[in-house]
């Protein structure tokens, strides 16, 4: 048995014995199976459902629209593997990692899946990670660095920023939380600057908002956009109309990055479904090879969103229409 262990790399068999084995087994010139490995991934993963079949979400607390959408997505999946999903809330065990560790052992829970926190931070001692097999759905969890399913935020970005070149915007900027830019991994502002260059287009500096847009409208007296990518909607639509005269909220092309369905704006569609049913697949496969712990090389997985047509701007002096009219005369 402790040889299987050690071939499969697991943790609690001794460095010095796996680089043992593992040095035998090169001098014997051995090989695994695919068909035989195949096999044992269904055998251990018809005993993983009957004796731990829940996968954990660790709940932060005041969970964003976007991260609910997320989970909503995680427990689709779940249920079409067989798997149910235990949403533990994390509040009442900050502090005391060993209660933590305690409760989801207890509740038979080998694999953990991340949502967003809505301020990026460390959970390196939330608890004590070696007994989970964990995937993050967010570049939001500072530490530790585990695997993640994430939104390809810089296509995203690109394509929002093509679609609104196509319209004859040439002005356009982001408008962010901070906590949103750390969360996209910086990729929206990185894919903006590599943008501005491409198109040859006066690169405007992003607007990184440490509490709302509530302080936006010097920022864009001085820099004059046409056009403004968000990571909101509503809250965004009331602070623009609180500080812009409608002429010129009407005349100011508005792209959201996170669209919803039945929201009348243009913008992009994240897959937030697909994102969460992917981090379920992600962290099925891992249990099945029996990982757990804080990955030695964490890797990544971006899923593309897609453009969903919309309103961009409602006013009628708009690019594509003052294009439009002089074409006309």
């Amino acid at each position: 048995m402790a040889v299987s262990y050690a071939l499969r790399g697991k943790a609690h068999v001794a460095a010095a014995t796996r680089a043992r084995i593992l040095q035998v087994a090169d001098r014997l010139g051995y090989r695994p199976d695919p068909t035989l490995t195949h096999l044992m991934r269904y055998v251990r993963s018809r005993r993983i459902r009957r004796t731990q079949a829940n996968l954990g979400v660790l709940m932060m607390g005041g969970e964003s629209h976007y991260a609910q959408r997320l989970i909503a997505g995680v427990e689709a999946r779940a249920e079409q593997l067989g798997y149910s999903i235990d949403k533990i809330e994390v509040a009442p065990y900050l502090g005391n990692p060993a209660a933590l560790t305690r409760i989801l052992r207890t509740r038979g829970i080998a694999g953990l899946l991340l949502p967003p926190c809505r301020v990026p931070q460390s959970l390196e001692t939330l608890l004590d990670w070696s007994h989970f097999c964990v995937v993050a759905m967010s570049y939001s969890i500072l530490a530790p660095r585990f695997h993640r399913v994430v939104p390809h935020h810089f296509h995203n970005a690109l394509v929002a920023l093509q679609h609104l070149r196509a319209r004859g915007f040439e002005r356009p900027f982001f408008a962010v939380d901070q906590n949103i830019d750390v969360r996209a991994n910086h990729a929206f502002t990185g894919a903006h600057a590599w943008w501005a260059q491409d198109a040859r287009c006066k690169l405007i500096p992003p607007y990184i908002a440490k509490a709302g847009l509530e302080g936006i409208r010097p920022w864009m007296n001085r820099h004059r956009p046409d056009a403004l990518l968000v990571s909101g909607v509503a809250s965004v639509e009331e602070s623009l109309r609180a500080q812009l005269s409608s002429g010129a909220l009407a005349r100011l092309g508005i792209v959201v990055m996170d669209h919803r369905v039945g929201y009348f704006r243009a913008g992009i569609d994240q897959k937030t479904a697909l994102i969460g049913a992917t981090a379920v697949d992600s962290l099925v496969s891992r249990l099945h090879l029996s990982e757990s712990g804080i990955p030695a090389d964490a890797t990544v997985c971006m899923i593309e969103g897609s453009w969903v047509e919309g309103v961009v701007a409602e006013g009628p002096d708009t690019p594509v229409l003052r294009g439009a009219r002089r074409a006309n005369k």
